[in-house]
This record gives C-alpha cells, structure tokens and sequence, in this order.
C-alpha cells in the first residue's frame, strides 16, 4: 500500500510534463505544491495524522484557493488548487499506516476533496462572483463533512473551522500576496501616418 503514493505521484508528474507548450509547473502550482505539502507534514508532526478537522491546517487549506483564484483567475487558480490538493491527497496516503492488503478507508474523500478546491479556485477567480462573497465560497468544506462525516455537523468543530477560513481568505484578498491580475493584451500595429 506503500507504493500508491508514489505511483500517484508518477502518473500526475506524467500528466503535467504532457503540457504543450507549458512549463512543467506554472508559478501557482509549485507553490501549492510546495504550500499543501508543508502543511501535511505539519500536520502530521503536531496531530500524528493528515485529517481534514484541524484548527490550524484545514483554514489554510480552504483559504488558499480563494486567493489564488482571486489572484490568478479561474483556470490558473483551479489548476493550483488541483495540484494542491493532489500533494495533500499523496502525503495523507503516504503517511496511513494501512495493514497489507487494505486500502484506506474512503479513497473517494481525497477525489472529492480536490474537486472540491479545484470548484472554490475556479469560482473565485470568476469576474461574475463580487470580491466580498468569495471568502465564503470555502462553505465546500461543509458540504465536504456533510457528505462523509454528517455526524460531525452535530458539534461546533467544523462551523469554527469554517468561520477561521473565511477569516484567513478575507486576509488573504486583502493581503492579495499574489499581486494584480494579469491581464493579457492585445497590441494592434499601427498603420504610419500618410504625409501628403
């Protein structure tokens, strides 16, 4: 069961060096890479366990893609949050201890979970949603633990999370640490000036 991470990791490396064109990782997704990945390791350092209800790791997890969709635009932030959410989902199998021969419980959650910030990415990099509501597009994580953990609605635990994301995506707009949109252009060449 070990060798799942790592054959995970190779398809998806796979896949991005498919890119035509491209560079192997754009700016964003190396820093969720990089972002996600250190945040699992923290996390399972001080809880023993990658899980999706800490105080401290799953509002940063769930802010993220708010600000990088924000910054970068819906294409641009849902592919950073994929990648993201891929380096997590890796990390947390990587870090199950599975007796041989079972798989982990809920393989579906890590599918869902990063669909679920490719979705929160791509709405808040849309022009259509106003600046203000996109904080609370992190309620994907109730809808998240309603579908696989509906019995821990019952306890405050995951309305203060939420309420802590929505906190640190705010910051986050605020802070805007990615800069300004970018914006292409489009330069028409100008005809000369007729001289008469």
């Amino acid at each position: 069961m070990t060798l799942l991470a790592p054959v995970l990791l190779a398809i998806v490396t796979y896949l991005l060096m498919r890119r035509r064109g491209r560079v192997f990782l754009e700016q964003e997704e190396a820093l969720a890479l990089g972002y996600y990945t250190l945040l699992a390791i923290a996390q399972r350092i001080w809880a023993g366990h990658v899980s999706y209800d800490d105080f401290i790791a799953t509002p940063l997890m769930l802010a993220f893609p708010v600000v990088v969709g924000h910054a970068r635009g819906a294409s641009r932030g849902a592919s950073a949050a994929m990648v993201g959410g891929w380096a997590l989902c890796l990390m947390s199998i990587a870090f199950t201890l599975v007796p041989e021969g079972q798989v982990p419980s809920f393989p579906g959650q890590y599918v869902i979970a990063i669909a679920l910030l490719g979705i929160t990415a791509a709405l808040a990099g849309a022009r259509f949603v106003p600046k203000a509501i996109k904080p609370l597009l992190t309620v994907t994580y109730l809808l998240f633990v309603a579908c696989f953990h509906p019995e821990f609605l019952h306890s405050l635990v995951p309305f203060v999370i939420q309420f802590s994301a929505v906190a640190l995506a705010s910051l986050g707009l605020v802070l805007n640490p990615f800069g300004a949109r970018t914006v292409s252009t489009v330069h028409y060449p100008t005809s000369p000036s007729r001289r008469t």
